[in-house]
């Protein structure tokens, strides 16, 4: 006892240990592990055998959740045969998001090595990676949404230039950045 007070936590961690191992050694009545009493082939309260459901790869509806669904008044498709449902129909589109015109640039004093961009909301230019640019190189394209919009990523030549990302959101400037040196690496975004 004295050692219980003092460690209770050590004595606290010891007591639930031992009952996560008393559970799993010692079945529940009715349960349905494992063990002689519910595992798979067991003898049933009738003597005959009883089989556990396995998890199967495709979906299938219950009969209690087409009945959930017929008195709730949603239009549910059946599985049949392990066909998924075909979903509802309809179109998609972004009708109340406020589109936004971004521009990515790059511009640098020699030939810039690689551009690689993410614009995640962009319906034409979603991501990409460039090379053999040249000395400037620039994307505009719509995108929806909140803040931030695209991520750039640049590798500069062996020559030790300057290289500047430049990321404008509907003509304001959202991230401008440089970094000199040989092989020099940016990132950008906004």
């Amino acid at each position: 006892m004295d050692l219980v007070r003092r460690h209770p936590v050590a004595a606290a961690a010891v007591a639930a240990a031992l009952l996560v191992l008393v559970a799993l050694v010692v079945p529940l009545p009715g349960g349905s592990g494992d063990g002689p009493a519910g595992g798979p082939g067991a003898a049933g309260p009738d003597g005959g055998t009883t089989s556990v459901p396995r998890p199967t790869s495709s979906p299938s509806m219950t009969i209690a959740a087409e009945a959930a669904d017929a008195t709730s008044g949603l239009v549910r498709p059946s599985v049949v045969r392990g066909h998924e449902p075909a979903g509802l129909s309809g179109s998609g589109g972004v009708l109340n998001v406020r589109a936004h015109r971004i521009t990515l640039s790059v511009r640098s004093s020699d030939p810039i090595g690689v551009v690689g961009y993410n614009i995640p909301t962009s319906r034409d230019r979603p991501s990409g990676v460039v090379r053999g640019v040249g000395r400037s190189w620039s994307l505009s394209t719509r995108v929806y949404g909140r803040p931030d919009y695209a991520q750039m990523f640049l590798q500069a030549g062996p020559a030790s230039v300057s290289m500047t990302c430049t990321i404008t959101v509907d003509g304001k400037v959202t991230e401008q950045r440089t970094t000199t040196g040989p092989y020099g690496q940016l990132f950008c975004q906004g």
